[in-house]
């Protein structure tokens, strides 16, 4: 029982810190709501910016992958 009390204890700090991740708003949005990786800090790691040409982000996973979001004029 009291295993099952510290992970539950852990898992509303995790969630908690979700309000501190820092990303813009933009990125947040687009990772909850359209790719559905709701709460954040449950899938994913750290973002890390780019510097390229459109700009992007880099998305790093708990799961040790990641991917690029890319602004562009009509999406990202």
């Amino acid at each position: 029982m009291k295993q099952l009390r510290k992970h539950i204890r852990e898992e509303i700090s995790r969630l908690m810190a979700e309000e501190k991740y820092a990303a813009p708003q933009e990125i947040t949005d687009t990772l909850k709501m359209v790719l559905k990786l709701n709460p954040l800090v449950r899938y994913v790691n750290y973002t890390k910016a780019v510097n390229s040409i459109p700009p992007s982000y880099e998305i790093f996973l708990v799961n040790g992958t990641s991917f690029f979001l890319i602004y562009e004029s009509f999406s990202l």
